[in-house]
């Protein structure tokens, strides 16, 4: 309740934030063009099953994004911990 209270308080404060900006619509060729190709990715992943397992694609996608960040990430919480006031008295 109080987690989606906050969530809902974020929304309204990003909302209000970007309300200035007016963009335009975006041309139907665009959209057309982007649906196509997501309709080419997705309707053949039948196809690719053939030769690999789904299952196993997204083990490795997964593997993979994970080994990519991993270096950010370890920055990340190591700055973290730097930050953290350890004293020993």
């Amino acid at each position: 309740m109080i987690i989606e209270a906050i969530i809902n308080i974020f929304t309204v404060f990003i909302k209000i934030a970007f309300a200035f900006i007016n963009l335009p619509q975006t041309p139907q060729g665009a959209r057309t063009a982007v649906a196509s190709y997501f309709d080419m990715i997705f309707n053949n992943l039948g196809f690719l099953g053939f030769f690999v397992r789904i299952d196993t694609i997204k083990t490795i996608a997964f593997v993979a994004i994970s080994v990519i960040t991993f270096k950010k990430l370890y920055q990340v919480t190591m700055w973290i911990i730097r930050k953290l006031p350890l004293s020993i008295n």
